[in-house]
């Protein structure tokens, strides 16, 4: 990687993708560019573009170098599940798993160990893997696996595991000048990112075909995300959809 492109990293964990985008324009075609280009995709919430130029920044790449995959499938794994897309996910942890084995290196167990606490959220993954960043002096990725395990958590009802969490991977995140989240709301953390754009547009009235067709989904699968944010929120019956949205609103999510 050329200093111009550390440089671009540098920017985009520092909060300042506007200054990233400009230093990736210089970059021009560099074997590198969409695999940054992904990653401030990704940053900006746009998961489905994150994803495709990850899978473009694959083909470039090839097969013959595995190592050079590891940040793409990294970033394709949090990319699928924010699409509500597992099997996806599960494809790019497993490769991650292959090439942890392969080259025996704490990093790279790391790596695959995070990639699989997101994809189940285990805590137990994600606790070994901001261990083991942390004791290789990895703390920005440390910090990483502890908001992905206060999420995690989160999800399990372990409300005070999470917050001590997130409050540990917040204070190294300010020691380093990284750019700090806002503490996470509960019932922000409860869903996930696709329920929760489920969850908003429902709020607006959408029926599911017309929410399926907003967010280029099958009805089915928008019946499938209506089903588990409804039995997470804890609500059903003839009157779940105005529960739920008042849910929303309540939790300051519309």
């Amino acid at each position: 990687m050329s200093f111009l492109e550390h440089l671009d990293e540098l920017r985009r964990r520092q909060g300042r993708p506007d200054q990233a985008e400009a230093l990736l324009a210089e970059a021009g075609e560099h074997r590198l560019a969409p695999l940054l280009r992904a990653a401030l995709l990704l940053d900006r919430g746009d998961a489905r573009a994150s994803v495709q130029e990850a899978e473009r920044f694959l083909r470039r790449i090839g097969d013959d170098d595995p190592f050079a995959r590891v940040t793409a499938l990294e970033l394709l794994v949090q990319a699928r599940l924010r699409l509500a897309e597992p099997d996806g996910a599960e494809r790019a942890t497993t490769e991650l798993e292959h090439i942890a084995i392969s080259a025996g290196t704490r990093p790279l167990r790391a790596s695959a160990l995070l990639a699989r606490g997101r994809l189940e959220s285990s805590v137990a993954a994600l606790e070994d893997a901001a261990d083991i960043y942390g004791e290789c002096g990895g703390r920005y990725e440390a910090a990483q696996a502890w908001l992905a395990l206060a999420e995690a958590h989160r999800s399990l009802g372990h409300s005070a595991d999470a917050e001590a969490a997130e409050t540990r991977a917040r204070r190294t995140l300010a020691s380093l000048g990284a750019p700090v989240p806002p503490p996470t709301p509960p019932g922000r953390s409860l869903l996930t990112a696709r329920e929760l754009e489920v969850l908003r547009l429902l709020a607006r009235g959408l029926g599911n075909p017309a929410i399926a067709a907003e967010l280029v989904l099958s009805v089915r699968t928008v019946e499938r995300h209506v089903e588990n944010l409804y039995g997470k929120i804890g609500v059903s019956g003839r009157t779940a959809r105005a529960a739920a949205t008042a849910w929303a609103i309540g939790n300051g999510l519309v």
